[in-house]
């Protein structure tokens, strides 16, 4: 069947969004007991690059579930900080 995408490709992706749905839900939690201030929260959800930075180094932190592979850091926070910011602009309706 032409237009679909390869199985591979496919699973990653689905695979990461799940990663990313349960970091997301994990990070509800860190803000609203304290633990990550939701301006750092902003701040590291900014750019890809920051985000990246930043599950880098907190990777070990991260709940097993919501820790994308180390091989997938980068597809995961380019994901994730896409998702964020597309989300909340819309959201907002400036975009």
């Amino acid at each position: 069947m032409q237009g679909l995408l390869p199985r591979q490709p496919l699973e990653r992706a689905v695979r990461l969004q799940a990663c990313g749905y349960r970091l997301l839900r994990w990070l509800e939690l860190a803000m609203r007991d304290g633990v990550v201030s939701p301006d750092a929260a902003g701040q590291h959800a900014a750019s890809t690059d920051a985000a990246a930075a930043w599950i880098e180094r907190h990777w070990l932190n991260l709940p097993v579930a919501a820790r994308p592979e180390r091989a997938d850091l980068r597809a995961f926070a380019n994901l994730f900080c896409t998702y964020l910011t597309s989300t909340f602009r819309s959201a907002s309706g400036s975009g």
